[in-house]
């Protein structure tokens, strides 16, 4: 920590710190504030096919599954959902981890044996990632990964047999250490896909460098997590039209 004694404030002692050799590398520890990427979601497929669509009510609107070309959408702009899922709908062997605000834990399509594992916040520091006042992103993203599938209720997700880690960061503001400590928890309790819908404001143009400490835990998590084979770590575009 920097007090009145330095002489100087948090940034100028981080770049003494490696200008003068006593750090490989040095940044302040800043609050960040991060912006939720939202989802927007509805049909589409063969006779084959048919079989794989599941019973859940919402799903004839989760056009990024299978778009059916409503209100005028492009016919077949999906992630060929139904296509995937002849093939697996994922297995309690693979756990997603969702990094986001808080998870309704008790929603039903959230719910079922062993479908949680390793729940955490980093807002609180205890293992109840329950959302707060704003907090209804972290639920939404949960659901799109691995919503259960075939339940009559509410959507699927596009891994509904998959685990799920819930490790919840109050977007609205949590230092870059307990950013990165998120990425570390995930790795450290056996996640194999890291999933993360927040970054800089959509459709700003902001492109902001990742912080050290949280380049670090990335790096490890890719290089140490998955038994070695490294986690697999995705992060949202937005919506902004941004690459």
């Amino acid at each position: 920590r920097v007090t009145a004694a330095a002489g100087e404030n948090a940034l100028k002692v981080a770049n003494r710190l490696v200008e003068e050799g006593l750090a490989l590398a040095a940044e302040p520890n800043f609050l960040r504030r991060m912006s939720r990427r939202l989802a927007k979601s509805a049909i589409q497929k063969s006779e084959i096919l048919k079989s794989e669509i599941p019973n859940d009510p919402l799903f004839p609107r989760q056009w990024h599954l299978d778009n059916r070309g409503r209100n005028g959408a492009s016919r077949g702009a999906d992630v060929k959902a139904l296509e995937a899922w002849a093939v697996t709908k994922g297995s309690r062997r693979i756990t997603v981890s969702v990094i986001d605000d808080g998870f309704d834990l008790g929603h039903p399509d959230l719910s079922g044996r062993g479908k949680v594992v390793a729940p955490y916040d980093f807002g609180e520091d205890d293992p109840d990632p329950s959302p707060g006042l704003r907090d209804a992103h972290g639920t939404a993203c949960a659901g799109v990964a691995t919503a259960v599938g075939g339940n009559a209720q509410g959507v699927t997700g596009i891994a509904p047999g998959c685990r799920l880690m819930p490790v919840r960061i109050p977007l609205d503001g949590l230092d870059e250490a307990a950013i990165s400590r998120a990425f570390r928890w995930a790795a450290d309790h056996g996640a194999d896909v890291i999933s993360c819908s927040w970054g800089p404001a959509d459709g700003t143009g902001i492109s902001e460098p990742l912080p050290l400490i949280v380049r670090a835990a990335i790096d490890r998590a890719v290089d140490r997590g998955r038994k070695g084979l490294g986690c697999v770590i995705c992060f949202a575009a937005g919506n902004g039209d941004e690459p």
